[in-house]
């Protein structure tokens, strides 16, 4: 049993935000799966979207931590979303660095016939800006990309506005960013993602009493939790690799640094070497409860579907968001129902309530 005191975390595990939009829950799992993994500070970095499936049984032990290495693309985001940011929020350093990309930028484009380089800069801007995810209204670096490539997500990062001062240059600005408050990337999309590697980690008679017991209608393939984690690496690898154009553009935006945003807010010295920085998920298993294997295991079976559909990037991405608003709601009513049922609360004479139901004006005695 978890040690949490807050109930909401110790049944949903930690944790389901409600301002963490559902786009944002993907954003959030497909950083996961694009970034550099590892279970235990000493142990071997994986860049695969999954674990190797023999390993997570290990990787699943009480008290184990995920740990991962993503990106805050702070360029590149300052580069697509300061211009329209609200003008409150346009710090005089974010602004001169600005103009500093531009003009490394502008050194490396050869414009052809009327276009301007500043008209080849202008396009770049607008294009990844017409590619916002998530977060209108917010500070530019607060922002999101749709999740259609591996360079087009980023960790969270908050401009701490209360604390923010005159900066002589954008070096020391960097320094005012927050990665680790966890207000939109709220831990949901990692909820998601240890319940997918505690699904996998099941034996194939425990799917087998799963699929006899609620029903269900799998192929041979998608009941047998080894050809399912085959699938899922395959088809989340395809997606993430499905747009490298774009990838490319983004690193040409990126690269234009010397990669000193990068160095600041992605790497960090462990014994006088730089290496990536890793955050770490929050404990197993107070982060995913164990009992929400089964919904995560037809969690698995509907992403692998969508994965393994001929659509394009963008249109998988939005099958993909309402397969996680789905999701969301599957795992805070099954895990309601299993406390109900374990606990043996009272319900309604209906046998059934939702939070959105109107209370009668006489309680019914309970069922």
């Amino acid at each position: 049993m978890s040690k949490e005191i807050n109930p909401a975390v110790r049944l949903f595990g930690n944790r389901i935000y409600a301002d963490q939009t559902s786009l944002e829950f993907l954003h959030e799992f497909l950083l996961i799966a694009s970034a550099p993994k590892t279970w235990h500070e000493d142990s071997d970095t994986f860049k695969s979207c999954l674990p190797r499936y023999t390993a997570l049984d290990e990787c699943l032990e009480d008290g184990a931590r995920l740990r991962y290495a993503p990106r805050a693309r702070l360029d590149l985001k300052l580069f697509s979303f300061l211009g329209a940011s609200r003008l409150s929020s346009r710090d005089p350093a974010h602004l001169e660095h600005l103009d500093e990309l531009r003009d490394d930028l502008a050194k490396k484009i050869v414009p052809e016939g009327d276009i301007t380089v500043s008209d080849v800069l202008d396009s770049l801007r607008d294009l990844f800006l017409g590619l916002q995810g998530a977060g209108n209204g917010r500070t530019w670096c607060a922002q999101t990309f749709l999740p259609l490539s591996r360079r087009m997500l980023s960790k969270e990062s908050i401009w701490k506005a209360s604390k923010a001062k005159s900066f002589s240059y954008w070096g020391e600005a960097l320094d005012n960013f927050s990665h680790t408050q966890h207000l939109f990337l709220a831990r949901g999309g990692e909820v998601f993602y240890l319940q997918l590697c505690l699904a996998l980690s099941r034996s194939k008679g425990e799917v087998t009493d799963l699929i006899r017991e609620a029903k269900l209608e799998f192929s041979t393939e998608e009941a047998d939790p080894a050809q399912l984690h085959f699938k899922l690496e395959e088809g989340l690898t395809r997606l993430l690799d499905s747009s490298l154009q774009l990838d490319e553009l983004a690193a040409f935006i990126e690269n234009n640094d010397e990669n000193e945003s990068a160095y600041k807010t992605d790497l960090e010295r462990h014994f006088g070497i730089e290496r990536p920085h890793f955050v770490s998920t929050e404990a197993y298993p107070e982060a995913c409860p164990k009992e929400s294997w089964k919904i995560g295991y037809v969690f698995a079976v509907e992403l692998s579907r969508i994965l393994t559909l001929k659509l394009d990037t963008l249109e998988c991405i939005a099958r993909l968001e309402m397969l996680f608003d789905l999701h969301i709601l599957r795992h805070l009513t099954y895990l309601s129902a299993q406390r109900i049922k374990n606990e043996k609360l009272p319900l309604p004479a209906t046998g059934w309530a939702t939070a959105s139901s109107h209370p009668p004006k006489t309680a019914p005695s309970p069922a």
